[in-house]
């Protein structure tokens, strides 16, 4: 019996851990107005290890933890590992027409990472390694809400209130091989999320009454992504050097969109009522096309006092990211 309870309580405790990593990031708001844009603000992707080390991820690796940005990494695993990231950012926006600044803490569960060794102890004599990886991270995030008044010729006043929540998440499955010196990695994932946003348009005048506006968007989409590497390992006089290599390829993004521009009036009670429906749009289905990214980068371990150093170079290419056939549209 305390085996059959022990084997219980691991999906249990696996279902509690996917339910608040959902939870966390469908209740993180970023509170970034660049979220707008895109599919929202790139988070920062590498586990905890690699952010201490200023991101450093192309050529890294250890035994105990699990480097999701070059999948080569995960054949050096040396047992089961489970990995659970967390942050608190603190972002504070100003505006140029305004001395005021909003503050706002945003706190999530950044990865929640399982490693295991699948190496035999017949490979680890032939200095081979074998590793897999499951995970699940939020890639992107939106959240923002953001008021803007201006003052226009003949109405008085305009209000302008922008929304915006969702965000990308990647869940993924990655194998690692080594074999001596060298290593070489695949990760398989599912890209999945959501983008909602509203425009709210309010006048205000003393004598004239003007109904207001609101366009709203709602998009939702999910597809596959891979990503590989390679990771090769020399030793030199005083230490070692690790090279690494990554890239991922293009994804094309199933995406169902659905748009609606509406008129309506604040009731006495602060409530919003519908007026009229001035344009809808359901269910339009289309693609977005997630550029592809390729990353480098070395590692320099010395072997007597055991500080290492290295550098990373990523680069994506963003002007091929398109939007139901769009170009993202950087104006008002």
């Amino acid at each position: 019996m305390p085996s059959a309870r022990s084997t219980m309580q691991r999906p249990n405790t696996l279902l509690l851990l996917f339910t608040l990593f959902i939870v966390s990031v469908s209740h993180a708001q970023d509170n970034s107005p660049f979220s707008r844009y895109g599919l929202g603000d790139r988070v920062p992707q590498e586990n905890i290890v690699n952010r201490g080390m200023g991101g450093i991820s192309a050529a890294y690796y250890d035994y105990q933890s699990v480097n999701f940005i070059n999948p080569a990494s995960i054949g050096n695993l040396s047992s089961t590992i489970f990995d659970i990231g967390g942050e608190i950012g603190l972002r504070t926006l100003k505006s140029n027409n305004s001395p005021q600044k909003y503050t706002s803490t945003n706190t999530n569960i950044s990865y929640v990472q399982l490693g295991l060794n699948l190496g035999s102890r017949k490979m680890a004599a032939k200095k081979m390694g074998l590793g897999m990886a499951l995970g699940l991270r939020p890639l992107t995030q939106v959240g923002y809400k953001i008021n803007e008044n201006r003052r226009l010729p003949g109405i008085d006043s305009v209000s302008t209130l922008y929304e915006g929540s969702g965000g990308m998440n990647l869940a993924s499955l990655s194998a690692g091989f080594r074999i001596k010196n060298f290593s070489i990695g695949f990760t398989a994932g599912y890209a999945f999320g959501n983008k909602n946003t509203s425009t709210q348009l309010s006048f205000k005048n003393d004598t004239v009454a003007y109904f207001a506006s609101n366009s709203i968007s709602q998009t939702d989409f999910g597809g596959l992504s891979l990503t590989a590497g390679m990771q090769y390992e020399f030793p030199v006089q005083s230490g070692k050097i690790k090279l690494g290599v990554y890239g991922s390829l293009p994804q094309s993004i199933k995406a169902k969109r659905s748009t609606l521009d509406e008129t309506f009036f604040t009731s006495v009670t602060g409530g919003t009522v519908n007026i009229d429906s001035v344009d809808f749009k359901s269910g339009e289905r289309g693609k977005i096309k997630y550029p592809s990214t390729l990353g480098a980068g070395f590692t320099y371990t010395d072997s007597s006092s055991h500080w290492t150093f290295g550098a990373d170079f990523e680069t994506t290419n963003w002007g091929d990211y398109r939007i139901f056939n769009e170009t993202d549209n950087l104006q008002n």
